[in-house]
């Protein structure tokens, strides 16, 4: 089971048990794993992105809205529809329902939404603009907010100097879909579409998928059309999503595992050390009650014994609970012999911290 990996990284890091090398990664690893996957829809207009991001949520979430550049569903406790303008302005948009009216100068829309649907994954759908130029600028702002890319086209069409635009690091999580698969196969081009599409994108991608995004969309919305679902390739795609957002996840749990190991060979290393000066402080203080000066009293004597277990207890690392317990008791006999103030007091307190060191050596050597 890994479902405690997150909160122990949580832990260590609130803290500060965390080296400090590890602290950005372990900081990075906690954004990933608290926050939905997120899924970027990109391509022209009316490439059937809409369609696809709604059979992905497995119902009707994003609206249709032609001319947008960005739209966005990600989950709140409490629903708010927010718009962005050209200049920057965001207002919160009224809305009833599903319904909103969307201003002319409108440029992004993100919905908050309390849709369950949205706690795992967020959505964006990203329409590029015909200009090239500004087309790279704006798949280099959302690279950075994506976990998978999926590259939606009507056709074939040469965007390579498009494609370039996604980071190697998104190579292997995102899919390039031909969303109107039912028209290319009315024409008869299906096949050698995909072929090209394959040809042209397929280094960059993990596959090419067709999809019926209109089609997979309703089939998605009712769980009784599982058949439409395949037959319409949205099977297919929510498969290898699936598959990426999970190989993702386990792949982030495997590296917050590695971090609290390391964090718990620094710490046990942190903790031999200090047990290691916790002995040889105690070794200081036998040497000096064994070759203790023939008139020395027992009251010295015993005030060296109370003096060496103070500095041992403030020696001891934390984490040696254990041997703190019983350096607890043995403080209580050291105060007892102290009281009786008896030669045969003042050996017996030698001989207690003789002992314990021979237990810390076996401690800071285990």
């Amino acid at each position: 089971m890994t479902d405690h990996i997150p909160a122990a990284l949580r832990a260590v890091t609130e803290n500060t048990a965390l080296p400090r090398n590890l602290r950005a990664a372990a900081a990075s690893l906690i954004d990933c794993l608290d926050r939905p996957v997120r899924i970027t829809l990109v391509g022209r207009r009316h490439t059937g992105k809409t369609c696809l991001a709604n059979m992905l949520a497995g119902h009707h979430v994003l609206p249709a809205t032609d001319g947008l550049t960005m739209t966005e569903a990600v989950w709140s406790a409490q629903e708010k529809t927010l718009c962005e303008y050209s200049t920057g302005q965001i207002v919160t948009l009224d809305k009833e329902g599903t319904e909103f009216t969307l201003p002319e100068q409108a440029m992004r829309l993100r919905l908050e939404l309390t849709d369950a649907c949205l706690k795992d994954r967020s959505l964006t759908e990203v329409t590029l603009p015909d200009d090239t130029g500004m087309a790279r600028d704006l798949l280099d702002m959302v690279a950075d907010q994506t976990d998978i890319l999926l590259w939606c086209a009507a056709d074939a069409e040469d965007q390579s100097a498009l494609w370039n635009c996604v980071p190697d690091q998104l190579s292997g999580r995102s899919l390039f879909v031909i969303t109107m698969a039912d028209r290319l196969h009315a024409a008869g081009t299906l096949s050698g579409t995909l072929s090209r599409a394959q040809n042209m994108a397929g280094s960059g991608f993990t596959g090419v998928y067709p999809l019926v995004a209109h089609r997979a969309e309703a089939a998605a919305a009712d769980t009784g059309d599982k058949e439409i679902l395949r037959k319409s390739g949205g099977h297919a795609i929510l498969t290898r999503v699936t598959k990426i957002i999970q190989q993702a996840r386990q792949s982030d749990l495997l590296r917050a595992q590695a971090i609290l190991d390391q964090c718990a060979l620094a710490t046990e290393t942190k903790t031999c050390r200090e047990m290691a000066r916790a002995t040889s402080g105690l070794d200081k203080w036998i040497d000096k009650l064994t070759t203790a000066r023939p008139d020395q009293t027992v009251s010295e004597i015993l005030s060296l014994c109370q003096k060496a277990m103070s500095g041992l207890v403030v020696a001891l690392p934390n984490e040696a609970t254990t041997f703190r317990a019983e350096v607890s008791d043995a403080i209580e006999h050291v105060e007892k012999f102290a009281r009786q103030n008896s030669d045969s007091a003042a050996r017996n307190a030698v001989a207690l911290l003789v002992q314990l060191n021979r237990e810390l050596s076996g401690q800071k050597s285990a």
